[in-house]
């Protein structure tokens, strides 16, 4: 029997002890690089590029009169201008926005917020106040003392993974805490309607159980978060199958309504100041009003999806206090889910993604329910989908505010006088 080589024993060892230490180390390595990646935090999307009035960044000066006219035809075609001139009234000025992906304007104390992939706070004389900008999949949402961005989980179902206030003002812009709302054991969120520094939205579990609806100011936090019966679903669907509003005094949540409902409630409207109920409309009152509705097919359907349309004008003009809701019936268990056609999330569907889906939308009946909003009471149906708001126009005491989205360029934000 050979003697055994005290050194090649030590050689050995030495090569086990190197290749364990490796071995060891790259899965130490593997595990942080997959915490990073994989548990990082969403708020880490939400740290804005800040835009500084009279930065470059800020962009140049906005046009005024016929070289805003040119701009126009230049965006839009010869003629565009004149057009909308004879809508509107005087162009004042035009200008290009230096953020791309904006979808919405409102209007605020210092002049105009405009919204969508950022934040921009315009002055009336068309020169950018404060902004801030984001990368993909942020979207910026509401209007008021404060704005909410949003990482947009799913557009279909509304879901958001982390939301973070800003304030903007002639000052610059302040950012509140970051809310993660995809951290492991956080119930799943779902964003229903931003305004007037607000935001509301449904908040449940993964496997869709307890459910509230949370009101949420940008100090506080949450204001008030009371439960709702909602039936058995999967979260994502309870969020697709809501929609809400903060309107007035309250704060409306309407649901889908199927005839194997185990809960009732179509329409629950809560107390703004602290979330109690104020008033709701059953399924049955919501049919019966329906019945009238294209020989009563609407009323008929076994589920119908309820929305909550944006604000038509045209009501805005006949009086406050009042809410429109669109019923149609919903799609079947296997087809694809609708996109949303009103709320934060409307305009965020890809358009062939929209079509795909829409095709799949029954094109049968439909219905616009005008509610009172200080009893829940119904002023009246009518048949058809009725106006959508692009959200894209703004008219106040001092004129009128026009965004106009170019596909190939960057966005204008135009004033015509009053």
């Amino acid at each position: 029997m050979a003697a055994r080589d005290p050194e090649a024993d030590a050689r050995s060892d030495r090569r086990t002890m190197i290749v364990g230490v490796s071995v060891m180390l790259g899965l130490v390595a593997f595990g942080i690089a997959f915490g990073a990646r994989f548990g990082a935090t969403e708020c880490r999307r939400l740290e804005p590029d800040v835009i500084v009035a009279g930065s470059a960044a800020a962009g140049g000066a906005a046009l005024r009169a016929d070289a805003g006219n040119r701009l126009v035809d230049a965006a839009l075609g010869e003629g565009a201008s004149a057009a909308l001139v004879a809508e509107h009234g005087e162009l004042l000025w035009a200008r290009e926005l230096p953020l791309d992906g904006m979808r919405r304007v409102a209007a605020d104390p210092a002049g105009v917020l405009v919204t969508g992939a950022g934040a921009l706070l315009i002055d009336g004389d068309g020169s950018v106040l404060a902004g801030a900008g984001f990368g993909g999949g942020v979207e910026v949402v509401g209007d008021g003392a404060s704005v909410y961005a949003v990482v947009v989980g799913n557009v279909i179902t509304g879901q958001v993974d982390a939301l973070r206030p800003l304030q903007l003002a002639r000052q610059g812009i302040t950012r509140s805490a970051c809310v993660d709302t995809s951290a492991v054991g956080s119930p799943l969120s779902f964003l229903h309607d931003a305004r007037e520094g607000l935001l509301v939205g449904l908040r449940t579990d993964e496997d869709g159980s307890e459910s509230v609806l949370e009101l949420r100011d940008p100090s506080r936090g949450r204001v008030w978060a009371p439960p709702v019966l909602l039936g058995q679903a999967p979260a994502g669907l309870q969020g697709a199958r809501t929609s809400g509003r903060i309107a007035g005094d309250v704060v409306v949540l309407a649901r889908r309504s199927s005839d194997a409902d185990t809960v009732t409630g179509a329409v629950l409207a809560f107390d703004r100041r602290d979330g109690a109920p104020v008033w709701r409309i059953e399924a049955d009152e919501l049919r019966a009003a329906l019945a009238a509705v294209d020989g009563g097919a609407l009323a008929a359907a076994s589920t119908l999806r309820v929305e909550v349309m944006d604000e038509d004008p045209a009501d805005a003009a006949r009086g406050a206090g009042a809410l429109r809701l669109l019923v149609t019936p919903d799609v079947g268990a296997d087809a694809l889910l609708p996109p949303p056609l009103h709320g934060p999330f409307a305009r965020l569907v890809d358009e062939a993604d929209r079509r795909a889906r829409e095709a799949t939308v029954d094109a049968g009946p439909a219905a616009t329910v005008l509610l009172d909003l200080a009893d829940g009471s119904i002023r009246e149906v009518r048949p058809g989908r009725g106006p959508r708001d692009p959200g894209t126009l703004l008219r106040d005491a001092r004129g009128t505010w026009r965004l106009i989205v170019v596909e190939d360029g960057p966005d204008l934000l135009v004033r015509f006088g009053a």
